[in-house]
C-alpha cells in the first residue's frame, strides 16, 4: 500500500506528530480560537462579578452557593441566570438537565433590559421557551433571583 506522508490539510509538510498537533496550519487556526474563547470566557466572568468586589475569583463565587441537586425522575431542571449592567445591557444563560444531569438544551443571548430583575425574569422566561419548545412539560425551575422567586411566588412587592 502506498501512502502519502504529506499532512491531507495544509498539503505542504510531512504529517509528523509535532505537526499533526502544532505546527499545521489548520490545527493553529483552531488553537487561535479556543485561545480566544477561552480568553471572552474569563472577561464575562470577571464583568458578572459585583462591580465593589475584589480579588474574588468565578470559582470562589460559585464555591459559596449550594451543589445543583438533579430533578426527579422524568422531571427536566431550568437553570437560568440573567446579568445586567446600568447601560441595559443584558445576557442571560439557560441549562436544562435531566435527572441524571446530562445537558438536554441550553441558551446564552444578549438582550436590552430595563433592569436586573427584568434580565433574571428574561432568562427564565427563555428557559420554560426552551423547555417547551424541546416537549419537555415535566419542567422544574432553579434561579438564584430571590427576587424573582418572590414574585412567582406572589409577593409583588418587587
Amino acid at each position: 500500500m502506498n501512502m502519502n506522508p504529506i499532512c491531507p490539510l495544509c498539503d505542504g509538510q510531512v504529517e509528523s506528530e509535532e505537526h499533526l498537533f502544532f505546527l499545521c496550519p489548520w490545527v493553529k487556526m483552531p488553537t487561535r480560537v479556543l485561545q480566544m474563547a477561552n480568553s471572552a470566557a474569563g472577561d464575562f466572568f470577571k464583568a458578572c462579578l459585583p462591580s465593589n468586589s475584589t480579588g474574588i475569583t468565578h470559582t470562589e463565587v460559585l464555591s459559596n452557593q449550594s451543589p445543583w441537586t438533579p430533578p426527579r425522575i422524568g422531571w427536566i431542571k431550568v437553570n437560568s441566570d440573567g446579568a445586567w449592567k446600568t447601560n441595559k445591557a443584558a445576557g442571560l444563560g439557560v441549562i436544562l438537565r435531566n435527572s441524571d444531569g446530562a445537558f438536554c438544551g441550553g441558551l446564552a443571548e444578549g438582550k436590552v433590559c430595563q433592569s436586573a430583575l427584568a434580565a433574571e425574569a428574561d432568562a427564565a422566561l427563555s428557559g420554560l421557551n426552551l423547555a417547551m419548545s424541546l416537549r419537555h412539560r415535566k419542567v422544574m425551575m432553579e434561579t438564584d433571583s430571590l427576587a424573582l422567586k418572590s414574585g412567582i411566588a406572589g409577593n409583588y412587592g418587587n
